[in-house]
Parts: C-alpha cells; sequence; structure tokens
C-alpha cells in the first residue's frame, strides 16, 4: 500500500486510540524524539516506545515517520493549499478509498 492511502486510512483509526496512545501521537506531530516524550509525560523513554509500537499498529502505519505525518494532520490539519498530492478531501474528512 503507497504511504499516503495508509496515512490517509490512519486518520479514520486515531478514535483506537488510548488517551496515553493519543497524547504520544499528539508529541509526533510536533516532531518529539522518544526521549522527549518521556520527559514531557514523565514516563520511561522504554514505555513511550512501548507506545509507540501499539500506536503504529492500530493506525496500520509502518514507521514514526509516517505517525509524525499522520500526527501532524489530524491535530493541526493539512496546509498544502489543497495541492494535488494532498491527503485531505474538500470536506476535511478523510476517506478509506
Amino acid at each position: 500500500m503507497q504511504p499516503q492511502l495508509r496515512i490517509r486510512k490512519a486518520l479514520n483509526r486515531v478514535e483506537g486510540l488510548s488517551q496515553r496512545q493519543l497524547q504520544v501521537f499528539n508529541l509526533f506531530g510536533q516532531g518529539f524524539s522518544a526521549r522527549q516524550i518521556a520527559a514531557h509525560l514523565e514516563i520511561t523513554e522504554h514505555t513511550v516506545k512501548l507506545h509507540t509500537s501499539r500506536v503504529l499498529e492500530i493506525l496500520g502505519l509502518e514507521s514514526r515517520l509516517q505517525a509524525g505525518l499522520a500526527a501532524y494532520m489530524y491535530f493541526y490539519g493539512c496546509s498544502c493549499g489543497g495541492v494535488r498530492t494532498c491527503l485531505c478531501s474538500a470536506s476535511g474528512r478523510f476517506a478509506e478509498d
């Protein structure tokens, strides 16, 4: 599956994340490292890595980079200006395709 489609589908699965997983996911979108997330949430880096693995599994993503892109789009919207390769649809919803 192409990364763009994978990310688009992931955006429809965010509701399946726990509150803590959602916090970790949000910090991905802000570009935080595992160490920074651990310090920010006052948890161990090992726990962050466990949350990271679970977030990737739930959302069907392959990497933290994909998770970071998906998180940025989910929490902060798409700032592409509607270019042809944009992952968002005109209605602001993310289609399953």
